[in-house]
């Protein structure tokens, strides 16, 4: 079981790595951009006020992804900044 973690600055082809890795190795990959853009995409971000708020909660819903993910003894990627 392996956490593999992609960080860095913007642009620089951590979402790319990511995916191509999933591809290679067949574990999932947990994007802290996609849940933040589904939070956005929700209304969920009005009730969260300030941008501090939004980023704790998305980096919350990526720990328990993650921790879902090794209790049934499963490896992920996550991809975060």
């Amino acid at each position: 079981m392996q956490l593999i973690l992609f960080t860095g600055l913007p642009g620089t082809g951590k979402s790319t790595l990511a995916e191509a890795l999933s591809q290679m190795i067949n574990v999932p990959v947990f994007s802290k951009d996609l849940i933040e853009a589904a939070l956005r995409r929700g209304n969920i971000t009005t009730v969260l006020n300030g941008s501090q708020s939004v980023s704790y909660a998305v980096y919350e819903i990526l720990f328990m992804l993650v921790e879902q993910q090794f209790h049934v003894h499963q490896s992920c990627i996550v991809d975060c900044k």
